[in-house]
């Protein structure tokens, strides 16, 4: 199956411009189109058009005419549609469709911008909520062990080669260090379950699950992300991934591999905090925590050389590339 996405900003109004021409070239089987900027009701010459060719079309616009709603083009009718995350404020604007084939479920979505009216950032605590609820969504299905596929336009750029002007561009919706960080969080591969509500944090192997306070616990956002990236990094060291001894095996606290893994965790969590922009403001706390795990290990060199190595593998991991990647 080949599956491609597009943001069109308008589908009546591509539909004029070759449109039908580029599908037809595609090989494509299925095409999630985001921003189309029209409801169902309005698009039905496009429909017979895409028809008499062999496309199923469906579209979910928002209540807002004119504005945002997805659409998926495809050879094959889906078995099933959802176009509903349960949460009205999202709802209404047509950002999300999850289509059955089978047993493979296709997400599009158009996700938020986090500009607001002034051309602010006032938006990106819609943007993060919308984030967390579709994570949410998507990883009951796959914890079900659903087979899914994503795509769509994300609104945020994750490495700096994703976007042009990276450093101007870091207090702008799309690339703060929060947004950064969050995409991070989700799209750790194959990750544990995390849950908040939480009095402390913490990761239990056997269950495969971070446990965390609430976001609004913590002084700071760059506290939060601290904390929970220190927990995600003792989640990498599960016998599904790496296979650290410091999770995998009965340790005691205090014990030289405990201390060992501590150590690999906060450097861990330093290491995605400077991906994400964030390292700066958490520089001081991390590197004394570091420092304390160095002198519980009798400040042997080699011991921290042996856990930044196994810090960077980790943040490897949860970023989703290796040292190649990096070179390319």
């Amino acid at each position: 199956m080949r599956v491609v996405s597009w943001n069109v900003n308008g589908l009546r109004a591509v539909m004029g411009k070759g449109f039908m021409d580029w599908l037809e070239a595609s090989g494509a089987d299925v095409v999630g189109l985001q921003e189309v900027r029209a409801s169902a009701e309005q698009l039905d010459k496009e429909r017979a058009l895409l028809s008499e060719r062999g496309w199923h079309l469906h579209v979910s616009g928002a209540q807002k005419k004119g504005y945002s709603g997805v659409g998926l083009l495809s050879r094959r009718k889906p078995d099933a549609i959802e176009t509903t995350v349960g949460v009205d404020e999202f709802d209404v604007e047509g950002r999300v469709q999850r289509a059955r084939f089978g047993s493979l479920v296709v997400v599009n979505g158009y996700f938020p911008n986090g500009n607001g009216k002034e051309r602010d950032n006032s938006r990106i605590p819609y943007k993060l909520a919308f984030y967390q609820r579709v994570f949410e969504l998507l990883e009951g299905e796959r914890r079900r062990g659903g087979k899914l596929l994503v795509m769509g336009d994300f609104n945020t750029a994750h490495k700096e080669i994703d976007l042009a002007r990276p450093k101007t561009n870091q207090k702008t919706s799309g690339f703060t260090p929060i947004e950064r960080a969050e995409t991070v969080v989700h799209g750790y591969p194959q990750g544990p379950r995390l849950e908040h509500g939480y009095p402390g944090a913490w990761y239990r192997p056997s269950a495969d699950l971070v446990g965390m306070p609430s976001p609004e616990r913590f002084t700071s956002p760059e506290e939060y992300y601290s904390t929970l990236f220190h927990e995600l990094t003792h989640s990498t060291g599960h016998r599904e991934r790496l296979a650290r001894k410091g999770i995998t095996d009965d340790i005691h606290f205090g014990s030289q591999t405990y201390s060992q893994e501590e150590l690999v965790a906060e450097m861990g969590a330093a290491f995605l905090m400077g991906h994400c922009d964030l390292a700066q403001a958490t520089l001081p706390n991390s590197a004394a925590y570091i420092d304390a795990w160095r002198q519980r290990l009798k400040a042997d060199s080699r011991v921290v050389v042996f856990a930044a190595a196994q810090a960077q593998r980790a943040a490897d991991l949860i970023l989703s590339h290796s040292a190649s990647d990096e070179a390319e």
